[in-house]
């Protein structure tokens, strides 16, 4: 899978030898060769008090930096796990570039602890913290302090680093400094870390955030104080306490300063390029930002080797370039880009693990005649036509490790029907219903949801309905199911008599008969990770079960047609194993049940449409 998103240039647009100012004395110097933001909004706390306008700020923000032309990452109501990934990712690979003016922005609550000798010290909470007063050692193990963030802004290179909390915390990282503004030629060339968080320890920062209101008027200009026509880092800091101060009539006292170091408190952060004074070197150029997901891949642009992954970043001339990304033993990315004059472009390169003999297919690859086969609703649900057909249902007698309940029968199925090509993901669930209910959220978006009964499935299709104005959508029969997942296929699993953990997500140490072990990955694995079925269908085997229509109850022996199993019963049918199932319940015939109020984190589901 492969994503493009699309960035207004700067006002001082970025080039080869990167952006260039003018100062009051007329001397024109090199100061960044560009911005680079993670911006974090935490709305959905497992255990604290939700802030329902924190995920919004952090949008707005992001949006606010995207139209200066500062590349963006938003992360959203992240894990422990997610939010520590990404200052890692930030830290260890974007922010090596010393030429980087690096920015982060965080919404949502903060906590402060007086220490033994006296001193406090402040954190930023992820999603999964528990409440200090009911776990403390669970509290230390997933909030994040500052003096965390202290040393991971010591082990990045880029030259200038602004971090804006909008928070209440307080604490000894900073050296709080008020000093008047300079000519920026005094700061610009020195390295900096500097911060802003929204309150002191004890004020209550409110969901609906003043801070970020000023902060966002700081950066169109506001912050301006000696009109030069740049906002330094001291200068937002100063507008931001001051107004804040002001509009909260002494409710919220902003902390702003820099890291209490000899060797990084001497720069200032230029935040914005807004003067007259800005120029540009070589106007029209254009640039490209290259990310994977796989560490140390090579970056090419018109065959020419351009730097490894997980981030590059390039200057081009506008018009059509060719990009590919490479690493043996991955299928390689190749796209075809249209640049036009002064945007930033960001690509995203998902990279599959090659696995020999099976043909890799992508999720988002669509020739022009299986257009009317495949279709994405508005939820970024993916579907593909199956057939109508007749097969055999169910497992012969000598199928090794079956059950006594899948006796074989044949059966048409007289229509054909679209079916999801994967599992529903977190986010597809989130969109409609608001609220994921995943256990393995630090998985990510694109994870299959899980956590669902099949009364919460019955939900879901009626809201998806409501929203796509049909009533086209819902569960498959088990026997669609099994007719989907074989594809034309007798054997065991699709893959033929055995199934490999480089071809399905299950418990490895358990394998199915004569079949090879393989590693066990304890969790749910994104979709598209592994290869289809012939029909298109991803992970069908293992990852998580999946939900069907059916009530589980005995098979028929004779030939039947379109048929959606016993009218009544305890149980509802579950098909296709898990993340954690033996090797065995993956085989094709497999039938698994539950009851339909019950739920677990290795119970999902995916959904069909009729015609």
């Amino acid at each position: 899978m492969s994503s493009i998103a699309f960035f207004a240039p700067l006002q001082a647009k970025e080039v080869d030898r990167g952006i260039r100012i003018v100062a009051e004395s007329g001397e024109s110097f090199c100061l960044y060769k560009g911005y680079y933001a993670l911006v974090v909004g935490v709305s959905e706390y497992d255990e604290w008090p939700d802030l329902p306008n924190a995920a919004k700020d952090a949008l707005e923000v992001a949006s606010a930096l995207e139209s200066l032309g500062v590349n963006v990452r938003l992360l959203l109501d992240p894990t422990y796990r997610q939010l520590n990934d990404a200052f890692k990712e930030t830290t260890f690979h974007i922010g090596q570039e010393q030429n980087l003016a690096i920015i982060l922005y965080f919404a949502g609550h903060g906590e402060t602890l007086e220490l033994a000798d006296g001193t406090e010290l402040g954190y930023i909470i992820p999603k999964d913290c528990p409440l200090k007063r009911a776990d403390p050692v669970g509290f230390d193990d997933k909030a994040i302090s500052m003096k965390e963030i202290e040393s991971l802004a010591l082990k990045v290179k880029s030259m200038h680093v602004l971090m804006v909390f909008d928070s209440c915390f307080s604490g000894s990282l900073f050296n709080l400094v008020r000093a008047a503004p300079v000519d920026i030629t005094e700061k610009s060339a020195r390295p900096v870390r500097q911060f802003v968080t929204a309150g002191g320890a004890g004020e209550q920062v409110p969901d609906r955030s003043v801070f970020k209101i000023v902060f966002l008027d700081g950066i169109k200009g506001y912050a301006d104080l000696n009109g030069d026509g740049y906002v330094t880092g001291s200068e937002l800091g100063m507008h931001i306490q001051d107004k804040v101060v002001n509009y909260t009539r002494g409710g919220q006292h902003p902390q702003y300063g820099k890291i209490n170091n000899p060797k990084l408190d001497k720069g200032d952060f230029v935040f914005r390029l807004a003067g007259p004074g800005a120029i540009v070197e070589e106007p029209g150029k254009a640039s490209i930002s290259v990310e994977s997901n796989v560490d140390r891949a090579t970056v090419f642009v018109d065959g020419m080797e351009v730097g490894l992954a997980p981030f590059v970043h390039v200057t081009l001339s506008p018009g059509e370039h060719h990009i590919e990304v490479t690493k043996e033993g991955y299928e390689p990315y190749r796209r075809s880009i249209q640049l036009e004059a002064s945007l930033s472009l960001r690509i995203y390169a998902d990279l599959r693990e090659m696995i020999p003999g099976i043909e890799q297919l992508s999720l988002d690859k669509e020739s022009e005649a299986e257009k009317d086969k495949i279709f994405t609703n508005t939820i970024g649900m993916k579907f593909v036509l199956i057939p109508a057909g007749t097969f055999t249902m169910g497992s012969p007698p000598d199928e090794k490790e079956r059950d006594s309940d899948e006796k074989q029968h044949l059966v048409t199925l007289r229509k054909s029907f679209y079916m999801q090509t994967t599992e529903v993901t977190q986010y597809q669930w989130k969109k409609a219903m608001g609220k994921n209910p995943s256990h393995f959220t630090n998985c990510g978006e694109n994870c299959p949801l899980e956590m669902v009964s099949w009364n919460d499935v019955q939900r879901f299709i009626g809201k998806l309905n409501q929203i796509e104005d049909t009533d086209k959508y819902r569960l498959p029969t088990e026997a669609e199911w099994e007719y989907a997942c074989r594809a034309g296929t007798t054997t065991a699993f699709y893959t033929g008599n055995c199934i490999s953990v480089n071809q399905a997500n299950y418990n490895g140490q358990q394998p199915y008969k004569s079949c090879p072990k393989g590693n066990y990955r304890r969790n749910p694995a994104v979709i598209g990770a592994f290869p289809p079925n012939q029909w298109g269908l991803y992970l069908m085997h293992g990852n998580v079960w999946e939900w069907c229509q059916d009530w589980h109850g005995e098979y028929p022996s004779h030939h039947v047609a379109d048929p959606e199993g016993p009218s009544s019963g305890d149980t509802r049918v579950l098909r296709g194993g898990s993340w954690f199932s033996p090797a065995r319940d993956l085989r094709s015939a497999c039938r698994g049940r539950y009851a339909p109020v019950s739920r677990d984190d290795d119970i999902g589901f995916r959904l069909v449409r009729d015609p």
